[in-house]
């Protein structure tokens, strides 16, 4: 997340291994990490940004060019570590 307070997220991905990392501003020595195995799903009917735009702003997504390909990351989670000083 850019600006403001909130979380901060990191992604990264290798050969379909995933790691997802949490870090709060307030405090920098709590955190937390998903780390699994991803997948890649093609959107092709573009469903979860219409779901997301219904259920955060009650209207359709904004159109897109027909050849921006969507793809969903689903992580299945293996390990999961909590940090804190």
């Amino acid at each position: 997340m850019r600006g403001g307070s909130g979380p901060r997220l990191a992604h990264r991905t290798d050969e379909g291994r995933s790691g997802r990392g949490r870090h709060l501003p307030a405090n920098p020595y709590d955190s937390a990490e998903i780390r699994g195995t991803a997948e890649l799903i093609e959107d092709a009917d573009r469903t979860l940004p219409a779901a997301l735009s219904h259920k955060y702003l009650g209207e359709d997504p904004p159109p897109e060019p027909d050849d921006v390909v969507r793809l969903i990351v689903r992580v299945t989670p293996e390990r999961v570590a909590n940090f804190s000083v």
